[in-house]
């Protein structure tokens, strides 16, 4: 015979695992308050900003060119330390000997395009070291719109990175490959907030951005680029201009730590050889545990970093 209050029993420990699910949301598991703990290669003006439980987000007024015409959007950069399972290649909901420090970035541009928008997000985890120059031990980029959705996948392994591909373009449907460990354009962004004087210079061997590789449909490779960095006041400018194809960006960060990203610029050939100019420039800046902040009433935090 069942017991009487078996179902009172169940019920109640639902509601307290759905609480505790809530609660944890997409933030650091397992850890303290203060957030994941800080590995020794950090300064520490690093360890006490990103080592505090918080994420740093960024809104900026974008202007993107799709099709040949700009498109007026928004675009948010979200950059944040996590522990990271090097076997999994995920984030860890616990830390062990597999781990190591990351310091994320999700970068995510929405625009319309006529009738129907476009949203873009690109993920990158870069080791934790403000000492010595790191690409990306994984990065994705995916794009939805109301034709379907593209995906693709750099993974760091032993052998170099592997490449995944899949899209709802019979051409570009399903697709893999290997790639010498090279640098990834995506990767960039995380390297200026870590360490902006060990960006790499002059002529670069460079694997272009996952969402213009996807624009262009083309096949990922690496081109050699001209890359320069240049101070003017309180800002600096990371330039990358490719040599094979189209495409020249820049990203202006502060001189100072904690090196902000203030703006982005790129500029390549359109379909119709007329010079497309997409830009993006900071509105507001906020560190918040936003992973908490998921009531209608906390709605109001995106008023203070200038989101629509």
């Amino acid at each position: 015979m069942k017991h009487p209050y078996l179902h009172l029993i169940t019920s109640v420990l639902i509601v307290l695992a759905t609480a505790l699910l809530l609660t944890i949301g997409c933030g650091n598991r397992g850890e303290t308050p203060e957030g994941p703990k800080a590995p020794p290669q950090v300064s520490k003006d690093f360890k006490n900003h990103w080592y505090d439980g918080k994420a740093e987000l960024s809104s900026y007024a974008l202007t993107q060119y799709r099709y040949g015409q700009p498109r007026k959007g928004e675009a948010v950069l979200v950059f944040v330390t996590e522990p990271f399972d090097t076997e999994l290649q995920v984030k860890s909901d616990r830390e062990d000997e597999n781990d190591i420090q990351v310091l994320k970035m999700n970068q995510m541009r929405k625009f319309n395009t006529g009738i129907y928008p476009y949203s873009l997000m690109t993920s990158v985890f870069t080791e934790v070291d403000t000492k010595k120059p790191r690409g990306p031990v994984k990065m994705t980029q995916s794009s939805q719109e109301w034709c379907g959705h593209s995906w693709l996948q750099f993974n760091e392994e032993k052998r170099g990175y592997r490449y995944q591909q899949h899209s709802y373009f019979e051409s570009e449907s399903d697709a893999e490959a290997y790639f010498p460990v090279q640098i990834l354009e995506d990767g960039v962004w995380s390297q200026i907030r870590m360490n902006p004087s060990a960006l790499p210079t002059g002529a670069v061997e460079m694997i272009p951005a996952g969402h213009f590789l996807r624009f262009s449909h083309i096949t990922p490779q690496a081109y050699t680029a001209d890359a320069a960095l240049k101070t003017a006041g309180d800002s600096t400018t990371y330039t990358i201009e490719y040599r094979g194809i189209s495409r020249k960006v820049s990203i202006s960060f502060e001189n100072a730590f904690p090196y902000r990203i203030l703006s982005w610029e790129e500029v390549q050939e359109g379909r119709n050889g007329k010079m497309e100019r997409s830009a993006a420039y900071r509105k507001g800046t906020e560190r918040l545990a936003y992973w908490t902040l998921n009531s209608i009433q906390d709605s109001t935090y995106r008023q203070n970093i200038g989101m629509e």
